[in-house]
């Protein structure tokens, strides 16, 4: 089976010697949204064995299992920011068809890269590190999946998330168009003669948890939904007083709790927004639609 993957050339050399010279996590978060920002159209989209998406995790890509939509197939994007689209254009309503390998994106573990690729060592996988070439405990892991599966955004998560728990590891949920990123050099542990992940118990447990879900939903009455959307500092405080280097992850959580309370997307835009300009060193607004805005 040949392995879908959007992509597109990035240029992480300023990330890079920002980490070697020892720089601030704020300011190296900053050069990654910057990435973000332009790795946002002109994707490729190619059909490749599993064997070769291992170049995707040693070059500097920006990538992605699903395909992006193009303008001419009607894709959505800031025409302002971006007057002139070309080739796939990354976003939330651009994903369209299916995928057949996922990539888990692990940075809170104590198992190191090549330990978790001594434990896979019966499962597929590509693993390689991320953007401190030093730092053994922060990687990214491709598992190939055993047919094409489609997912939609709300039961993605948990998708991900049950694979995850399967293979005991811990992961960000990261949304189905997220950017991921590669980088030049890395070493990447493989097993390409292993077994695929098999979707469908995981597909079987998105669901139920999507159900959950609803019923959780159906329990919060429309006046508290709105009583607690009516005070975000207070519903969200977690991500308006969060620490340099959990901004990214607590602005995700309040995207996620916004959805549960009912929020209509322009609300969650401009929370994301409000919660960007409360903290020190805010980012550029392009920056926050570019990342974040593309996650809801």
């Amino acid at each position: 089976m040949l392995h879908g993957c959007s992509y597109i050339e990035v240029n992480n050399k300023p990330l890079h010697t920002a980490i070697v010279n020892g720089a601030s996590v704020d300011y190296i978060a900053t050069l990654k949204m910057r990435i973000a920002y332009t790795a946002t159209i002109g994707y490729q989209y190619t059909e490749r064995p599993f064997t070769e998406l291992s170049a995707i995790l040693c070059h500097d890509y920006a990538f992605n299992p699903f395909r992006y939509k193009t303008p001419e197939e009607g894709a959505t994007y800031n025409a302002e920011a971006f007057p002139e689209p070309y080739g796939g254009i990354r976003g939330k309503n651009n994903v369209t068809g299916k995928c057949t390998w996922i990539c888990l994106d692990i940075d809170d573990t104590n198992i190191s890269d090549i330990e978790y690729h001594e434990i896979l060592a019966k499962t597929n996988h590509h693993i390689a590190r991320t953007s401190n070439p030093s730092n053994q405990y922060k990687y990214r892991v491709i598992l190939p999946l055993s047919r094409a599966i489609e997912v939609d955004n709300e039961h993605w998560k948990f998708f991900i998330s049950s694979i995850a728990t399967a293979l005991h590891c811990k992961i960000d949920r990261l949304p189905k168009s997220q950017l991921l990123i590669g980088y030049e050099g890395r070493t990447v542990y493989s097993v390409t003669n292993g077994i695929d992940i098999d979707p469908t118990p995981h597909i079987n447990i998105a669901k139920m948890k999507v159900i959950e879900l609803n019923e959780k939903k159906r329990n919060v009455t429309p006046d508290q939904a709105s009583k607690e959307l009516a005070q975000p500092f207070s519903t969200f405080e977690f991500a308006f007083t969060a620490e340099v280097g959990n901004r990214w992850a607590t602005s995700h959580a309040a995207i996620h709790k916004a959805k549960e309370l009912g929020a209509s997307d322009a609300y969650i835009e401009e929370l994301m927004y409000k919660i960007n300009n409360f903290l020190d060193n805010p980012k550029p607004r392009e920056t926050v639609r570019a990342t974040l805005i593309t996650a809801i």
